[in-house]
């Protein structure tokens, strides 16, 4: 069963009709197992993704585009699987930052791993994000 609540200090409130008969249902004083998921903002989604063309585009290598980048911040931010080849080696495969697989809670995490990554790894000049990463100026997807 799905609810959806909105949090109100300490408390938990159902936000539709379905998800308060669903609650109704719980009874009362009984002990329930809660996974709580921040669904993803897709602006912030966006965001990520402008960021990585603009990384793209500054880089200036014609076989290195946002999905390149996509891949490269995966790996760096340990978001892969470990496969063991015939001979012994180990090969990192990107994993998955779909919306089904990173809430928002995770989301925010890998992209601040990202931005630091974007400066600290690829020496981005701060000026290129500056505006992206700034609350409240206009910038260009």
């Amino acid at each position: 069963m799905k609810l959806f609540m909105l949090r109100r200090g300490v408390r938990l409130e159902p936000i539709n009709q379905e998800s308060q008969d669903i609650l109704l249902r719980i009874p009362e004083r009984k002990l329930i197992e809660v996974d709580a998921v921040q669904r993803r903002n897709v602006a912030h989604n966006a965001l990520y993704w402008s960021m990585l063309h603009r990384l793209a585009e500054w880089l200036g290598q014609h076989d290195v585009t946002a999905e390149v980048l996509h891949d490269f911040m995966k790996l760096e931010t340990g978001i892969y699987s470990q496969v063991r080849m015939p001979n012994g080696e180990i090969t990192k495969i990107p994993g998955s930052t779909s919306f089904s697989k990173l809430d928002q809670v995770a989301f925010g995490e890998f992209f601040e791993k990202a931005v630091h990554i974007a400066y600290d790894r690829l020496h981005a000049p701060p000026e290129l994000l500056s505006d992206l990463l700034t609350p409240g100026l206009e910038h260009a997807a």
